[in-house]
C-alpha cells in the first residue's frame, strides 16, 4: 500500500515537534509536572489533603524517571512502562507512610499518571461521560 505523501511530511513535522528541546528548560517542566500532578488528586479525583501531600512527594521520583528517560537513549524507550512502575510502587508506599487507605493509593497513582500516559485524559472523559457527568467528560474537547 502506497503512502499518501501528505501523510508523510505531516508525520514528518509531528516526529520534528517531538525531537525539539523544550523552550522553557527541564526545571519549568519539573514544577508544572508536579503543580498540575498535585492538583489533579482534588480537582479531578476528588481526593483530599492526604492525596495531594502524597503525589506532592510521589511526582519526585516519577518525575526523575522521566528525566532519566529523557537523557538516555537506552531507557526512552521504556518510559511507558518505567513510569507506571514507579508510581505504581511510590504512591501505595507513601499510602502506607501516612496510613491512608488503598482508595488513596489509585488517586494518588492516576493522578500521578493522568498526563504522561497517551490517551489517558480521553479515556477518563469517556469514562464521565458514561456515567453521565457532563463537567467531568469536558476533558473530550
Amino acid at each position: 500500500a502506497a503512502v499518501d505523501p501528505a501523510t508523510l511530511m505531516a508525520l514528518q513535522a509531528v516526529d520534528a515537534i517531538n525531537r525539539r528541546r523544550s523552550p522553557f528548560g527541564w526545571a519549568i517542566e519539573a514544577l508544572a509536572y508536579h503543580g498540575f500532578a498535585c492538583a489533579a488528586a482534588p480537582a479531578i479525583f476528588g481526593g483530599g489533603l492526604g492525596d495531594f501531600a502524597v503525589v506532592a512527594l510521589a511526582s519526585v521520583p516519577v518525575r526523575l524517571t522521566l528525566a532519566a528517560c529523557g537523557a538516555l537513549p537506552q531507557l526512552s524507550a521504556l518510559s511507558d512502562l518505567l513510569l507506571p512502575i514507579v508510581a505504581g510502587v511510590a504512591a501505595p508506599s507513601l499510602c502506607a507512610l501516612f496510613e491512608l487507605d488503598a482508595c488513596h493509593a489509585a488517586t494518588a497513582t492516576l493522578s500521578l499518571l493522568l498526563f504522561e500516559l497517551p490517551g489517558s485524559e480521553l479515556l477518563f472523559g469517556a469514562t464521565e461521560l458514561k456515567r453521565g457527568n457532563l463537567v467531568g467528560a469536558t476533558r473530550l474537547v
